[in-house]
């Protein structure tokens, strides 16, 4: 069947029938006796099904800067009680990365800073961000969806850091989004230095929460820690007040806001990058170690 472009310099075709590519989708045109019509096309007859798909070019996160960045998640927590970001720049020729901390305002459940204001080093782009969710747990929420659709690369999101003694675990999780579409990656391949440390089951939510560690046993917050002034000065964390998030408590949030909206979620294997809009079902009610078991986690 004919395919026209709307590109503003073909005329339209004549035919019967035909497909029409725009910029905002594509549509069906079809003449008979009795109508003429335009219709959306949900697929083009006649070729085969394509699908969304990313391939990662940078190397993971390093583990030093990893943990750098956790660390000072943890400390902003035990002192301010707020949620922080720190944004990810690389340097495509000498294949490094740099960690950004733009200028910004923090609550115990928001960020506000401007990505218009940030300065990069010489040869760096602006590649992701990660920033934490206080004691709550480490997913990707509506607003901050919406916040990344226009800002290519990925995100990263830790949570439950905990203010009790001798705790040293946190939860993780990581997304790619290119131009609107979202993938999930797995944060122990692009988080260097991070491992699955235990499931929580909550018996009477029949869930779990999955938490993870460095795998040098290294603390989340050592006793001795002190952030870099030139972080600290960034940070403007307005007073502690409590926030509820809703929804069940997934495996360590892990995938929640997928599941929520599909019913399902999906573990990616290595390096490789699930499309969110085709989350299969994992069935983890009866592996205490599910990761054991699952490609990706080894």
């Amino acid at each position: 069947m004919e395919i026209w472009v709307r590109d503003g310099k073909k005329p339209k075709p004549h035919s019967s029938l035909f497909y029409e590519l725009a910029s905002n989708s594509a549509f069906i045109h079809e003449r008979t006796d009795l109508w003429d019509s335009v219709t959306e096309a949900s697929e083009v007859r006649g070729l085969k099904p394509g699908k969304c798909s990313l391939r990662l070019k940078m190397p993971p996160i390093p583990r030093l800067l990893i943990r750098e960045i956790v660390q000072f998640f943890a400390w902003i927590y035990k002192e301010h009680g707020t949620e922080v970001a720190v944004l990810l720049s690389y340097n495509l020729q000498k294949k490094l990365y740099a960690p950004v901390v733009p200028e910004q305002v923090t609550t115990h459940g928001s960020i506000h800073y401007n990505l218009q204001n940030i300065t990069l080093k010489d040869g760096y782009l602006l590649v992701g961000s990660l920033h934490s969710h206080c004691d709550f747990g480490a997913f990707h929420s509506g607003i901050d969806e919406h916040d990344e659709a226009d800002f290519d690369g990925i995100h990263v999101t830790f949570g439950k850091f905990s203010d009790e003694k001798g705790a040293n675990s946190f939860e993780a999780s990581i997304e790619a989004a290119i131009r609107g579409t979202r993938f999930v990656l797995d944060p122990v391949y692009w988080l260097s230095g991070v491992k699955p440390a235990k499931i929580i089951k909550i018996k009477e939510e029949n869930d779990m929460d999955l938490l993870f560690t460095f795998d040098d046993k290294s603390r989340v917050l050592p006793p001795s820690y002190k952030p870099d002034d030139d972080w600290v000065n960034k940070v403007t964390a307005k007073k502690r007040r409590s926030r509820l998030r809703f929804g069940r408590r997934a495996l360590g949030k892990f995938y929640e806001s997928l599941r929520d909206k599909f019913g399902s979620y999906n573990i990616p294997k290595s390096h490789q990058a699930i499309d969110k809009r085709d989350g299969e079902s994992l069935d983890f009610q009866d592996k205490d170690l599910f990761w054991k078991d699952t490609p990706g986690f080894h």
